[in-house]
């Protein structure tokens, strides 16, 4: 499970989207909905989270919740919706019967998932794991598998933008700065895996 939950703490990068289809929910849920819209449709959460504040490479402040519905003895959520700056950013699923809107459910086989969506990106996988994304609309779906098995185990409806960060711990709002270099040596890039990391999140 942890294996699982630290696969699901990626944000997707940036995909073109296509055209001519609606956008794909979670447990009715819509990416971009605000959180008076997510407690009418499920309710008060079993545990709000705690708001992380960063500082942006885009010079904004930004901010995170992450609210959790069906928490367990492990306090494992079997639904997980994250807000960035008041807005749903990603919904996901690790158990229940909580389905997308096109009926994509948990336990549900990779071949259903491509007969709705159609083909899917795949990233590399982790300890087994393997992430699978769908376009639908102009959001992502993200189901996760675990090989040599089709069944999947998680499902996530997420926003294709990718977040700017500057933060490594950033709950007190304090940005995240670079540590002393030498004099005359420049920073390194920031990697790929460093700009697409959430602070303290865990989805999913």
């Amino acid at each position: 499970m942890a294996g699982l939950l630290a696969l699901l703490a990626v944000v997707v990068t940036f995909i073109p989207v296509a055209r001519g289809q609606g956008d794909a929910t979670l447990a009715g849920v819509a990416v971009g909905a605000g959180p008076g819209e997510v407690e009418r449709l499920l309710g008060p959460p079993e545990d709000r989270g705690s708001e992380v504040f960063w500082q942006g490479r885009d010079g904004r402040n930004h901010n995170m919740i992450q609210w959790q519905y069906g928490l367990d003895e492990t306090r494992i959520a079997d639904l997980t919706v994250t807000f960035i700056d008041g807005r749903v950013h990603q919904v996901g699923a690790l158990a229940g019967n909580w389905q997308t809107s096109e009926g994509l459910m948990i336990g549900d086989r990779l071949h259903k998932a491509e007969r709705l969506y159609g083909t899917a990106i795949e990233d590399l996988p982790i300890e087994g794991l393997t992430p699978h994304r769908y376009i639908r609309g102009s959001v992502v779906i993200r189901v996760i598998t675990e090989a040599p098995s089709e069944e999947i185990l998680a499902i996530g409806v997420e926003s294709p933008r990718q977040t700017s960060f500057d933060a490594a711990d950033s709950s007190a709002g304090k940005a995240w700065e670079h540590p002393p270099l030498p004099k005359g040596e420049a920073p390194d890039s920031p990697s790929r895996e460093e700009e697409l990391i959430l602070p303290r999140q865990r989805y999913y």
